[in-house]
Order: structure tokens, then C-alpha cells, then sequence
């Protein structure tokens, strides 16, 4: 029993060191020589390849905020880089309205992420998606031990913050099955000409969600022909 209670305590010991560390500096790891932009990533469909981790932001009309990919399969380090790159993108279109909530699934989930000061009030997942959503109700509960992860804890449990993070799925999953139906999920290009290729698919995501935007409100605004007498 002593051993055992020594081990748990070092285990916990161990696990509150390492969610109180900062997030650490990518490392590139194994990659190819002539495409550092990526790296051997574990694929979604099994195995293993030369992969990029492409994250995004995007308003909740799914208009693409900011786009871009690390040699990482772990999401954690790019949420304040996506958030920066969103007010980059506002302020050059002249939109200066401060981003007013922003939802990110459990893969961003960390101490240094729910203390690190930004703009947005943060609405970030510490469990599966299914549990947070309220569509799984196994009981499980997360492990919440520091102190930032239970005040996130407690901001998602209240009914605001229920009902803002079940509008995560249905902002961002979309825009990636509509990038990839459209582009396919290769990129083309490789090294800095990737960040280029992103941003150019961004662009006519964009455009097609403006264009089509455009077309609703004319038909809205066509007055309706009078029956004939």
C-alpha cells in the first residue's frame, strides 16, 4: 500500500509539473530536406507520412480568418498564433470590432492557452468533443487539478457557454470539408510556397462565400410578381 500511494503521489506530482510548464517550442523532429514545413506525422486513416497539421479560423458565417500549418501533429502551440493571424486579417479589411468569443476543441487545451492574455473571450474544450457537447453523458469526468482548468471548467458548464461551444463544430468542420471537396487534400507546393498555397485556397473560399452571399440578397431583395386577374 506504501508503494503504491508513493507511486500515485509521484505520478501527480509529475502530472501538475507538466501542465503548469509553458507549451514547449516546436521541434521539427524527422523532416525532409526539402520540405521542412512538414513532418512524419501519424495519419488519420492509420500509418504514417509526410504530413502537415493545417489549422484555421473562421467567423461564424465560415469566412476563413486565418490559415496556416506547423510540423507538429499537436495543436496546442497554434491557437494565439491563429488568433493573431484573425485580427491581422480584420484590421487590413478595416473591421476594428474586437473578436468577442473564440472556440477551440480539447487539442488546444493548456495552462499557458487559458493564461495567456488576448483578445477574445477563449471557450476552449477539456474533454472529447461528444462528452463536452453534451451528446456523450458517460459520467467521466476531466481531470481539472489546475487551477486555470477549472475556471475553464466552470465557464463552459455555465448555459452561455454550452450553448457558444456547440457552435464550434458547425463554424470550422464545415470549412474544411469544403476545402478539401474543392482543392483535395494534397498540397502542391512545398517549404515557405505552402503558407502561399493555404492562403490562395483561403481566398477562394472567401470569395465563394461572397459571391454567394451577394446572390441570396439579390433573390431576397427581387420583389415577388403580382398573381394575374
Amino acid at each position: 500500500m506504501a508503494r503504491a500511494r508513493a507511486a500515485s503521489a509521484k505520478a501527480a506530482a509529475a502530472l501538475a509539473q507538466a501542465l503548469a510548464s509553458p507549451a514547449p517550442a516546436l521541434k521539427p523532429g524527422k523532416i525532409n530536406t526539402t520540405d521542412p514545413s512538414s513532418k512524419i506525422m501519424q495519419a488519420k486513416n492509420g500509418g504514417f507520412g509526410q504530413l502537415h497539421n493545417i489549422q484555421a479560423l473562421a467567423s461564424k458565417d465560415q469566412v476563413i480568418l486565418g490559415i496556416g500549418a506547423h510540423p507538429s501533429p499537436v495543436d496546442v502551440a497554434g491557437l494565439h498564433p491563429l488568433l493573431a493571424a484573425g485580427r491581422a486579417t480584420l484590421d487590413a479589411a478595416g473591421i476594428t470590432t474586437p473578436i468577442g468569443a473564440a472556440l477551440f476543441d480539447a487539442g488546444y487545451a493548456s495552462d499557458t492557452n487559458f493564461t495567456t492574455a488576448c483578445e477574445p473571450d477563449l471557450y476552449v474544450a477539456i474533454t472529447r468533443e461528444a462528452r463536452q457537447t453534451g451528446r456523450l453523458n458517460d459520467g467521466k469526468k476531466p481531470a481539472t487539478r489546475m487551477h486555470s482548468w477549472q475556471q475553464m471548467a466552470a465557464k463552459l458548464d455555465t448555459p452561455d457557454g454550452k450553448a457558444l461551444y456547440r457552435q464550434r463544430a458547425g463554424i470550422i468542420e464545415p470549412v474544411f470539408a469544403q476545402l478539401f471537396a474543392r482543392l483535395g487534400t494534397r498540397l502542391n507546393y512545398r517549404d515557405q510556397r505552402t503558407s502561399l498555397e493555404l492562403h490562395l485556397w483561403a481566398a477562394s473560399h472567401n470569395f465563394l462565400k461572397a459571391i454567394r452571399a451577394r446572390q441570396r440578397q439579390a433573390t431576397q431583395q427581387t420583389p415577388t410578381p403580382a398573381p394575374a386577374t
